[in-house]
């Protein structure tokens, strides 16, 4: 913001340019630069400005080197004398009383001749440090949040002054407006504000600006801080999975400023309430596994990072986020899979139909099968159970194993085989599984002479029945003939008679 740009009091180069006097001596002189900053630029207040005072080449040694006002003649501020050649280097504090223009000298011990004087290096204070403004990264839509403006000076007489403007901006519109400022005291080094958005509608960007006053009443401005924007964010999720074919598993990933970014953590700063809001909020279920295995180290426009949730937060944005980065750099995407997301399974039994309820005898094995069909997995394993709830409720897992979608598992039961309700589960489910209740009756071996004996009687009894049948009906028969025989004897007279005519 060039309007609140303001150039610190420098002293001219041309102001004093006619009270510098440079003088030349029987020796060479040496030369005067700025190590630090370099080229002495952007010399900021309270500063350590260091100046090195390079020598000739053919000096003579022991030699006593100088620092000068370059307006003082040779009346020294500082000096030095050295055994060898080396660089000498001269540290003064960037205050308006060290502001001018500095030279430096030589002269030897020996001799007592002086060098002439370096070129001069003129010292100006050019820039106060700026402060920091420090805005949420991240601003959920009806939250509260706190702008704060800091300095590092720890100077008496400082003040810091925060301005804003609403966005977008309109014409009109263009410049800050004051939104405050204070003094600070000596343990203190920030502002803040407070604000709570109702609503995505208050949008606005802030600046901040330091005001620093010396102990010679030398007013000195900062430039203004970098602007930084506090736009309140719906922030919808999602989950991108690898595979189409489900809205609840995959990649997690937020909407901010229009744009999607992954949510990247450091593994041990992970917390399992996150994934327990993600699902709530996307209607999938509860969380039922979570990695964050997926490197995102390719550009991308943010990631949004150190995400703290309670657990009974109702949508992500309500949780603390405390970090909005351009890269994931060390931190890893977080992948997860909520329940809702797992396929219902299917049990079968090996050698029968599609069967609810399968009755063996405890001398009978069996084999289970368990598979599920989820082509949204891709040919990712999920972790198969096969469990047994016996009759007082209790839950046995008997197998398990990894499959990918469209794999089974199998399982041989051998004899003797305990009653129960089989079925299959994905760990982790909260579906339906498919199951199959087996029931197991005891099976006694029979006795051979048991079974011997009651053929026997079997045999007895069918051969005296049939004995009994036969003899009645011949007994029958005969009877009916003597009868029909009697008959004819006794009364021939009986029978009708035909006359002739």
């Amino acid at each position: 913001m060039a309007m609140l740009s303001v150039t610190v009091l420098t002293i001219l180069w041309l102001g004093q340019s006619a009270r510098v006097v440079w003088t030349q001596g029987p020796l060479p002189a040496p030369s005067l630069s700025f190590y630090r900053p370099r080229f002495g630029r952007n010399i900021q207040l309270f500063s350590d400005v260091e100046l090195i005072c390079t020598l000739p080449t053919n000096v003579r040694l022991p030699i006593t080197v100088s620092f000068s006002w370059a307006n003082q003649s040779l009346s020294a501020i500082h000096s030095l004398t050295i055994q060898n050649r080396d660089d000498v280097r001269f540290t003064t504090k960037a205050i308006a009383a060290n502001e001018g223009i500095y030279v430096c000298w030589y002269n030897a011990s020996n001799t007592g001749d002086v060098s002439g004087t370096s070129n001069p290096a003129n010292l100006t204070i050019s820039s106060l440090p700026g402060p920091i403004l420090v805005v949420p990264p991240f601003i959920p839509i009806g939250g509260n949040y706190t702008i704060s403006c800091q300095t590092t000076t720890r100077f008496p007489n400082r003040t810091l002054a925060l301005y804003y403007r609403q966005l977008p901006v309109t014409v009109g519109n263009e410049i800050f407006k004051l939104q405050g400022s204070a003094a600070l005291l000596d343990r203190h080094d920030s502002i803040t504000l407070s604000k709570w958005l109702v609503d995505g509608t208050e949008t606005f960007e802030f600046v901040c600006r330091l005001e620093i006053v010396d102990f010679n009443q030398h007013i000195y401005l900062s430039p203004p801080s970098s602007p930084h924007p506090a736009i309140a964010e719906e922030a919808p999720i999602r989950l991108v999975p690898q595979y189409q074919g489900s809205k609840c598993l995959g990649q997690l990933e937020v909407q901010v400023r229009g744009s999607w970014g992954p949510v990247c953590q450091q593994i041990e700063s992970w917390n399992p309430a996150m994934g327990s809001v993600v699902c709530r909020e996307l209607g999938c279920g509860t969380l039922s596994s979570v990695s964050t295995k997926q490197d995102y180290n390719h550009k991308v426009d943010f990631s949004i990072g150190s995400i703290l949730c309670r657990g009974s937060e109702g949508r992500l944005r309500e949780c603390q986020i405390d970090e909005v980065q351009p890269l994931c750099n060390s931190r890893k995407g977080v992948k997860m899979v909520c329940s809702d997301a797992l396929p219902t399974t299917k049990i079968s039994v090996t050698g029968y139909r599609e069967v609810s309820r399968v009755d063996i005898s405890d001398e009978h094995s069996l084999e289970l099968s368990c598979m599920f069909n989820a082509p949204w997995f891709g040919t990712e394993k999920l972790f198969m159970d096969l469990t047994r709830v016996s009759i007082d409720s209790y839950i046995n897992v008997i197998d398990n194993v990894q499959i990918a979608s469209g794999e089974e598992m199998r399982t041989m039961l051998h004899a003797p085989v305990l009653s129960g309700e089989y079925a299959c589960r994905i760990r982790g489910s909260e579906q339906t599984v498919s199951s199959v209740r087996i029931f197991v009756s005891k099976w006694y071996k029979p006795n051979v002479g048991l079974i011997i004996t009651a053929l026997l009687t079997t045999a007895s009894g069918a051969a005296i029945l049939v004995y009994m049948c036969v003899y009645r009906v011949q007994k029958g028969e005969t009877e009916n003939a003597v009868t029909s025989q009697g008959v004819s004897t006794a009364d021939p007279e009986a029978s009708p008679r035909m006359e002739s005519v």
